[in-house]
C-alpha cells in the first residue's frame, strides 16, 4: 500500500484505498451529471507523494512524482487555488463569503496530453456555494488577485484585450469562458498557443446553477458533494529521488520535523531548479536558492549542491548579476501584452502573430533588481570548495562555468571599489534608483524607508570579496590562471577591498545608554500599537533581574547601554535605528570578534520589545527604539518583515552559532557557553511554535502571560500577504539537526 506523508503530524497516511474511493466517487459524480464515463481508470501514480496540512483555516495537499505536481490550497470562505510548478502556472476559485468549501480526500493527479490534470473531491457544507471570480492564468496573477482583490486579476484582462484589438488571438485567451451544462459548471482559456486551461465542476443533479449578481449560484436543498477537474497546459517537471537531493545521514533522520522539511524540499526542489515557496512563489529565486544551498549544506548531496549552483550561473545576466526572479508563461507573456516586450518584435497592428512570436511571447524574463543575491554566489561556491575541492575544480573545469563565475566575480568588485577608494557610507552598495526593494526585506516598507542595507554592506560584501580570494586559491594551477586571464588581479583587488570594507560595520553602530533606552522604551508602551494586555506583559518581562516596569521607573539595568546594527541608513546617511536580526548574517557568513558575538547575544537574550527574543523566536524587526513612530505599525506584528518570526532566520542564527562555537570553546569558554545556551533557546522556541515552525513565517500574539504563534496573513479572507505553508529556506531542519548533532560530538570528546 503506496503511503504518504502528514507534514504536521509526521505519520504516515494510506493513499491507495482514498484513490479508489476518490475514482468511485468522480464515476458517480459524472453518472449522475449524465456525463460519458471514461473506460480507463486513472493511470497509477506509483511514485507520487503527498503532503497534507491545515494551517491557519485553509487546508493543503502537495502532489508531486507521478504524472504530475500540484499544490491545492483550500480556504472554506474565501478560495481554492491550484497551484502547478511547471511554468508556474494555477487554477483558481474565488468564494462568495457564506460559502463554506472542503477537501473531502486527497487529490489525484493524471497525465494528459501536453499538460497536468489534478481531480479532488469537495464538500459544500452549505447547501448554496458562490462563485465570484474564476482565474486561469500565472500563480503570479493569482497571486495580485489574492493581495489586491479582483482589480489584481482585472488588469490582466484588461491588457490582454486591448492587445486583441490589434492582433488576432484565440477567442477565450484574453479572459476566462465559462459554460454551464446539465451536471456541469465549466471555465476555460488558453494560451496564445491554443494550451488550454480548465476549471470544471461535476455536480450531483439535485444542484441547480444559476448566474446572481456577483458571480455563479450552486444551489441545493441540502450540502452537497462536488468534484473538482483542474488542467494546465505544461508537462511537470523532473522530480527529484529523495537519494538525489539528501546525503544518507539526513535521510536517517526519524524526528518528525527533519522528514516533513526534507518532503517540502522535493516537492520544491525538481532537477531543473529550486523554487522559493508555494503556493505564492512556485518559480526560481536567486537569492533563496543560495542561501538554501548554503542553510542545507550538511543534509544536501554533492550532486543537488551543484545543481543549486548551475541553476544560478544560467540566469546571471550579461553583467555577471544574479537574477533575482523569473517570470515564465503566462506572466513572460502578460509583461510582453503590456509593452515590455524583452526583445520580441510585433508585427503591424492587424497582423497574426507567428509561431515563432507566440513561443518568444513566453520566453522567461529574469529580473536583477535585488542588490543582495549578487554577493551569495561567491560565498556559495566557497562552500562548495570547502565540502570538495575536487568538485569546484570539476565545476570551472567546463568553460562556460568559468565565464559565468568570473563575470559575477567582476561585479562583486566593480560594486567594491567606490568603497575601497573613499570610506565613505555614499560609496556603499545602495538600493537602485527607484526600487524601494533590494535585499531580503523585499516588501515596500520592509527597510523601514532604508536606501544602503546593513546586511549587504557590512556583511555580504566583505563576505563576498574573501569568498573569491578562497575560491581562486582552492582551484589547481590551470584553473586559476585560466580565471584570471579573464579578470586580471582579481585576487589582489579582493584582498585589499575586503580589508577597506571591513570598516563598514562601524558606519550601522548604534548605541544607547541606559536613559535612552528608557525614554524610547516608555514612549512605545504608552503610544505604540498595544493593548493594555500586552503592554502590562512586557512590562512584567524580566530584564538583567527587575521587571521592565521596573527599569523603566528608574531601578538599575541595562547599565552597560544597549548596541545594535542599523536596519540601514537612509538616502542621507542617517542610521534608521530598528533592531533586527541580520546579526544572523555575520554570524554565518563573517569573521566576527567576541565582541560582535557578545551583540548578537545579548539581542537574542533580551525579550521583545527591550530585544529580539519572544518564546516561540525571534521577531526580524524590533522598531521600539526607532525615532519615527511610524515604523512601530509598519514593522509591526502584522507586517510581513516586522516584528515576526521568519523561519529561515532563526535556522540562519542557529547554524552561524554552531559555526563559531568550536571556535569559542577555545578562545572563550564562558561566551561559548553563553551561545550554547542560547542555541538551546532558539530550537525550544521553535518547538514552541509548534506545527508552524515549518513554514514561512509566523506572528505571536499575547495569550494568558505568554507568548503564543499565531499563522501570518490568513486573518482576512481574501487579502493581504500571507506565509507559504512550505518555503525553501524553511526546509533546513535536517541540516541544523546535523549541525548540532556534530557540535555535540566535539562536545563529548576526550579532553573536553
Amino acid at each position: 500500500m503506496e503511503q504518504g506523508w502528514n507534514i504536521r503530524t509526521g505519520t504516515p497516511a494510506k493513499r491507495g484505498l482514498r484513490r479508489l474511493a476518490c475514482l468511485a466517487l468522480g464515476l458517480a459524480l459524472a453518472l449522475l451529471a449524465g456525463l460519458p464515463v471514461v473506460a480507463r481508470p486513472l493511470p497509477p501514480s506509483e511514485s507520487s507523494t503527498e503532503l497534507a496540512m491545515e494551517e491557519g483555516g485553509q487546508q493543503h495537499f502537495l502532489t508531486w512524482g507521478g504524472p504530475g505536481q500540484a499544490h491545492l490550497l483550500v480556504r472554506a470562505d474565501s478560495r481554492l487555488v491550484v497551484a502547478f510548478p511547471a511554468e508556474n502556472l494555477g487554477v483558481s476559485l474565488w468564494f462568495g463569503p457564506k460559502t463554506r468549501v472542503r477537501v473531502a480526500a486527497p487529490p489525484v493527479m493524471q497525465a494528459v496530453p501536453q499538460g497536468q490534470r489534478l481531480e479532488v473531491t469537495l464538500i459544500s457544507q452549505n447547501s448554496t456555494m458562490e462563485i465570484r471570480d474564476v482565474v486561469l492564468d500565472s500563480i503570479r496573477t493569482i497571486r495580485d488577485r489574492q493581495t489586491l482583490g479582483p482589480a489584481g486579476a482585472e488588469v490582466v484582462r484588461r491588457d490582454r484585450q486591448a492587445f486583441a484589438l490589434r492582433h488576432p488571438v484565440p477567442e477565450n485567451w484574453a479572459s476566462e469562458r465559462i459554460r454551464v451544462a446539465s451536471g456541469r459548471w465549466e471555465a476555460d482559456r488558453v494560451n496564445l498557443d491554443g494550451g488550454a486551461f480548465r476549471a470544471l465542476l461535476l455536480l450531483p443533479p439535485q444542484v441547480r446553477v444559476e448566474h446572481g449578481e456577483e458571480g455563479w449560484l450552486l444551489r441545493s436543498a441540502a450540502p452537497f458533494d462536488l468534484r473538482l477537474v483542474a488542467e494546465v497546459p505544461a508537462a511537470p517537471l523532473t522530480a527529484s529521488a529523495p537519494e538525489d537531493l539528501f546525503v544518507p545521514e539526513a535521510l536517517a533522520l526519524e524526528d518528525p520535523r527533519s522528514r516533513a522539511a526534507m518532503q517540502g524540499l522535493a516537492f520544491l526542489a525538481p532537477r531543473e531548479k529550486f523554487m522559493a515557496g508555494s503556493w505564492r512563489f512556485l518559480t526560481y529565486f536567486g537569492r533563496d536558492t543560495l542561501l538554501s544551498l548554503m542553510l542545507l549544506d550538511p543534509a544536501l548531496t554533492q550532486g543537488a549542491y551543484i545543481r543549486g549552483l548551475q541553476s544560478v550561473l544560467a540566469r546571471l545576466s550579461p553583467t555577471g548579476q544574479v537574477a533575482h526572479e523569473e517570470d515564465l508563461g503566462p506572466w513572460a507573456e502578460r509583461r510582453r501584452v503590456a509593452g515590455e516586450l524583452f526583445g520580441v518584435v510585433l508585427p503591424r497592428s492587424g497582423q497574426a502573430l507567428s509561431p515563432e512570436t507566440i513561443r518568444d511571447m513566453y520566453r522567461p524574463i529574469h529580473d536583477y533588481k535585488m542588490v543582495d543575491d549578487d554577493f551569495l554566489l561567491a560565498p556559495a561556491l566557497a562552500r562548495l570548495g570547502e565540502r570538495s575541492p575536487q568538485a569546484l575544480s570539476s565545476l570551472f573545469a567546463e568553460p562556460e562555468a568559468l565565464q559565468q563565475v568570473m563575470l559575477n566575480f567582476g561585479h562583486v568588485l566593480a560594486s567594491a571599489e567606490p568603497y575601497g577608494q573613499e570610506s565613505s557610507w555614499r560609496r556603499t552598495v545602495a538600493l537602485y534608483p527607484g526600487e524601494s526593494v533590494g535585499e531580503w526585506r523585499d516588501s515596500n516598507e520592509g527597510l523601514g524607508g532604508g536606501r544602503h542595507p546593513m546586511n549587504v554592506n557590512a556583511v555580504l560584501v566583505p563576505a563576498a570579496l574573501r569568498a573569491v580570494v578562497a575560491v581562486l586559491d582552492g582551484l589547481p594551477e590551470p584553473h586559476r590562471v585560466s580565471c584570471l586571464q579573464v579578470l586580471p588581479q582579481a585576487r589582489e583587488r579582493a584582498v585589499r577591498l575586503a580589508r577597506a570594507w571591513e570598516g563598514t560595520q562601524e558606519d550601522y553602530r548604534v548605541r544607547l545608554e541606559p536613559a535612552q533606552i528608557r525614554a524610547r522604551l516608555s514612549r512605545f508602551l504608552e503610544e505604540g500599537p498595544l493593548t493594555p494586555a500586552e503592554r502590562d506583559f512586557y512590562r512584567s518581562l524580566p530584564v538583567d533581574g527587575v521587571r521592565l516596569g521596573d527599569f523603566l521607573e528608574g531601578a538599575p539595568a541595562l547599565e552597560g547601554g544597549l548596541e545594535f546594527p542599523a536596519l540601514a541608513l537612509d538616502a542621507e546617511g542617517r542610521k534608521l535605528a530598528i533592531m533586527n536580526s541580520d546579526i544572523s548574517f555575520e554570524l554565518f557568513l563573517g569573521e566576527p570578534s567576541a565582541d560582535r558575538v557578545e551583540v548578537a547575544l545579548r539581542l537574542l537574550e533580551l525579550p521583545y520589545p527591550v530585544g529580539l527574543r519572544t518564546g516561540v523566536g525571534p521577531v526580524v524587526a524590533n522598531a521600539a527604539y526607532s525615532t519615527d513612530p511610524g515604523h512601530w505599525e509598519t514593522l509591526g506584528r502584522g507586517a510581513y518583515h516586522g516584528a515576526v518570526v521568519w523561519s529561515w532566520q532563526s535556522a540562519m542564527l542557529r547554524a552561524g552559532l554552531a559555526r563559531l562555537l568550536p571556535r569559542f570553546r577555545q578562545q572563550d569558554p564562558a561566551l561559548a557557553r553563553r551561545m550554547e545556551t542560547v542555541l538551546a533557546d532558539l530550537a525550544a522556541s521553535q518547538e514552541r511554535a509548534g506545527d508552524l515552525a515549518g513554514s514561512e513565517l509566523w506572528t505571536f500574539e499575547v495569550e494568558s502571560g505568554d507568548w503564543r504563534a499565531v499563522p501570518f496573513g490568513t486573518g482576512t479572507a481574501s487579502s493581504g500577504d500571507e506565509s507559504n505553508p512550505v518555503q525553501l529556506w524553511s526546509t533546513v531542519q535536517p541540516a541544523l539537526v546535523l549541525r548540532e548533532r556534530a557540535l555535540l560530538r566535539g562536545a563529548q570528546a576526550p579532553g573536553r
